[in-house]
């Protein structure tokens, strides 16, 4: 999770916050009983993401790269349901 420490406005601008650990913590849960839960929860990670730091950056780039992978593999995983 994104702490006040590492970014002390990212509260002001995200709020919704989610992250990786908290989505693999639900997952190990059970807590998603349906695929566009958890694909829900991944793109609030990313967009999140995408919202609070500038195009330019590392982990704008590196969430739109991941944000096009988890679009197809959840259009895949749509398919077999």
């Amino acid at each position: 999770p994104v702490t006040e420490d590492e970014a002390p406005d990212y509260f002001n601008v995200i709020k919704h916050p989610m992250d990786f650990a908290t989505v693999r913590q639900k997952l190990l849960d059970g807590h998603y009983r349906e695929v566009d839960a958890f694909a829900a929860d991944l793109m609030l990670v990313l967009s999140n993401c995408m919202t609070y730091n500038t195009p330019d950056t590392y982990y704008f780039q590196l969430a739109a790269r991941v944000k096009r992978h988890v679009d197809r593999l959840m259009a895949a995983a749509r398919a077999h349901i």
